[in-house]
C-alpha cells in the first residue's frame, strides 16, 4: 500500500517524489535539520521559526507513519513500532511548537 507520492523504485525501494528517502545523506541531512530546529528553538524565540518546526514536525511524522505502514507490510514488527514512536515524538514536537507560538505571542 503506497500514497500517490511514493513509488517502488526498480531495486525495491521505496521513493518519495523520487527522491530515495533511506540514503544515507538524506537521513543524515534529516538528522541535522533536527537539531539545528532544536537550536532554533532553544536561542531564537520567534514565531515564524516556530511555525517552521510544526511544519517540519508534521512532515516528519506523515514520514514515519508512511514507513510505520511499509514495514506493517514487510512484517518487520520491531521497525514498525520504531517508525510509529518516531511518528509520535514528531507529532509532539510540533505540537509543542505550536504551543511556544501561542505562549510568544501572547508574551509580547
Amino acid at each position: 500500500m503506497f500514497w500517490p507520492a511514493f513509488t517502488l523504485a526498480p531495486r525495491g525501494l521505496v521513493e518519495c517524489f523520487g527522491l530515495d528517502l533511506e540514503q544515507p545523506g538524506i537521513v543524515a541531512a534529516a538528522a541535522a535539520v533536527t537539531v539545528l530546529l532544536a537550536g532554533v528553538a532553544l536561542w531564537w524565540r520567534d514565531v515564524k521559526a516556530f511555525w517552521v518546526i510544526v511544519a517540519f514536525g508534521l512532515l516528519f511524522s506523515v514520514l514515519d507513519v508512511r514507513e510505520a505502514l511499509h514495514q506493517s507490510d514487510e512484517g518487520r514488527t520491531s521497525v514498525m513500532a520504531i517508525a510509529s514512536v518516531l511518528a509520535v515524538m514528531h507529532a509532539a514536537a510540533a505540537v509543542l511548537a505550536a504551543i511556544g507560538t501561542r505562549r510568544l505571542r501572547t508574551s509580547k
